[in-house]
């Protein structure tokens, strides 16, 4: 999406990777999902929050970058990708400490959109 300069959809699979994000937060708590406007704030206030909620509010704060990209910089480099990716590594590494284990936690990508897999 980035790498072929279609910003609309860049812009709706990072949003749908921000929901999904606070969404395992809250189900890591055994927690219901709010209302999407509540989803962040309570997504703060869960275990995982404190790693994974900073770097959404990157992801947020950056998203402009998909439909003005740096010139000469290569889409992978990009901070709203970079940190779809340091996010994934979060969310692996956190799981796992709290019992949840298989393939779908080590390896989030699986369901990611080639562009955040890094292909």
């Amino acid at each position: 999406m980035a790498a072929r300069g279609d910003a609309p959809a860049g812009v709706a699979a990072a949003g749908r990777a921000i929901d999904a994000a606070a969404r395992i937060c809250l189900l890591a708590d055994r927690q219901p999902y709010p209302y999407g406007k509540w989803l962040l704030r309570a997504a703060r206030d869960s275990r995982l929050g404190p790693a994974v909620t900073p770097v959404l509010d990157e992801i947020a704060a950056t998203i402009g970058e998909l439909s003005d990209p740096p010139e000469g910089v290569d889409f992978r480099v990009w901070t709203p990708i970079a940190r779809l990716r340091q996010l994934r590594a979060i969310l692996s590494s956190n799981l796992p400490a709290i019992g949840w284990a298989g393939p779908w936690v080590t390896d989030l990508g699986l369901n990611l959109p080639l562009v955040f897999r890094g292909a």
